[in-house]
């Protein structure tokens, strides 16, 4: 994947957070290989 797929995946999770409640925020670390470490949303919002 390159940077734009992880990017365009960081979105979908930011939308799925709307879509349940949330604020559109998320997050996508990945590592020197493209390997993804780890994802996250925020939920502070969440209704």
């Amino acid at each position: 994947m390159n940077h734009e797929n992880y990017l365009r995946k960081t979105i979908e999770l930011a939308i799925n957070n709307i879509k349940d409640g949330g604020g559109p925020f998320a997050a996508m670390v990945v590592d020197h290989e493209g390997k993804i470490i780890g994802i996250g949303q925020n939920s502070v919002t969440k209704k």
